[in-house]
């Protein structure tokens, strides 16, 4: 029920309505939870997959984290150049490590669960990136999309490698939206 709750939580902070639920008899009401969370629109959010408390927020202003299941927010954006993040996602063999896409500033990465990033750009031509996402059985194998082409690093970050270009005909962002690994990937 927890998890179910953590993540109809994230669910509401994504639309902008950061919340928490309490639940009384038979009735959940949702009461804000945001405290601290100051970055306007959340764009996206992780949750540490082993521990359900632990969550970032990226903002249009950076990133912000949460140790207490959405309650209390600080802000966590050393080392990061241009803000607006649009994804985070985490490392599921060493949860320490997290990437985050920044429209404008290209990929950031901390190996310190979020208190520094260092900038990972390395090969990218255009550093807005929209998506990122990491090979979930080979954790060094990330991609990184852009509005017009998608990029590939077998080293956790530290050069990236373009794979795939978006047909000429394509709308803008055809890489940027949403990407992910299935099994079987051939990338």
């Amino acid at each position: 029920m927890k998890r179910i709750l953590v993540l109809m939580s994230a669910l509401f902070i994504l639309l902008g309505m950061s919340a928490s639920p309490v639940v009384a008899k038979d009735l959940v009401i949702w009461e804000p939870q945001n405290e601290g969370l100051d970055g306007g629109i959340v764009q996206t959010m992780a949750i540490d997959p082993t521990n359900s408390d632990v969550l970032y927020a990226g903002t249009p202003a950076g990133i912000f984290k949460s140790i207490d299941s959405g309650q209390n927010w600080r802000e966590i954006n050393s080392g990061i150049k241009v803000y607006n993040i649009v994804k985070i996602v985490i490392d599921p063999s060493n949860v320490q490590t997290v990437y985050a896409a920044s429209g404008g500033g290209g990929v950031y990465k901390s190996t310190n669960g979020g208190e520094s990033w260092k900038a990972i750009n390395q090969g990218l031509d255009k550093l807005d990136v929209r998506a990122i996402a990491i090979k979930p059985d080979e954790s060094t194998v990330l991609l990184a999309g852009t509005e017009d082409a998608l990029y590939k690093s077998t080293d956790s970050g530290q050069t990236w490698l373009k794979v795939q270009e978006a047909p000429q005909s394509s709308l803008p962002d055809y890489f940027g939206s949403a990407i992910s690994f299935a099994l079987g990937d051939m990338i």
